[in-house]
């Protein structure tokens, strides 16, 4: 069994890192790889807590208060991802 693609690159484009950590053959920014900045992502982890809460003690069904608890977790990675590469960073 053979790979076709086992050859190396002759494309002649290289890999170019930008400073978000996202990878393109060109040396042009990737569009989206700009990540939200952190006072946004404070403001949309309050709201989501807070209607998680608020649809917690509401006759709504279950799934929807659990939507937005996943969308909590969801933003709270995101808040960790941020604030681990800052300190990366720094040090």
């Amino acid at each position: 069994m053979t790979n076709e693609n086992a050859g190396p690159d002759t494309t002649g484009a290289t890999d170019v890192t930008n400073s978000t950590g996202s990878t393109g053959s060109t040396g042009v920014p990737i569009a989206g790889a700009r990540p939200l900045p952190r006072p946004l992502l404070w403001t949309l982890l309050v709201i989501a807590l807070v209607a998680n809460a608020g649809l917690s003690l509401s006759p709504l069904p279950a799934a929807v208060a659990a939507a937005f608890g996943v969308l909590v977790i969801g933003i709270g990675a995101l808040l960790i991802r941020d604030h681990r590469r800052s300190s990366r960073a720094t040090t």
